[in-house]
């Protein structure tokens, strides 16, 4: 899940993780990154998906597979003030740092015998 957060963000902001089917996990990526002791991240991820609840109408109406309503779903959004926190966040990849540390603090979580 923040892998798929972290592709899209990078890519194309929240705006296009929300957009695509990768943003109906918005709720249990908020609870992995605290898992993984990003709570920062955490932190910013609540706040873009109660910003993205309250705008969430309005951008439903880009939604109808055009590339061309998909760049309008740009003009003018609120999720774009958090782009810039996530990249300030995860300067020198500070989020795959944290979700490293985590795997190798429960290997069990992620080996099978």
């Amino acid at each position: 899940l923040i892998y798929e957060l972290d592709g899209e963000v990078c890519n194309g902001g929240f705006n296009q993780y929300y957009f695509n089917p990768s943003g109906e996990d918005r709720y249990e990526v908020e609870k992995a990154l605290e898992l993984i002791g990003a709570i920062d991240f955490s932190s910013l991820m609540r706040r873009a998906n109660a910003c993205y609840e309250t705008i969430k109408p309005e951008l439903e109406k880009f939604d109808d597979g055009t590339s061309e309503n998909f760049s309008k779903s740009y003009e003018d959004n609120p999720l774009t003030e958090f782009d810039n926190e996530y990249y300030e966040l995860n300067n020198g990849g500070r989020l795959f740092v944290l979700m490293s540390q985590f795997v190798k603090k429960h290997p069990q979580d992620f080996i099978s015998k």
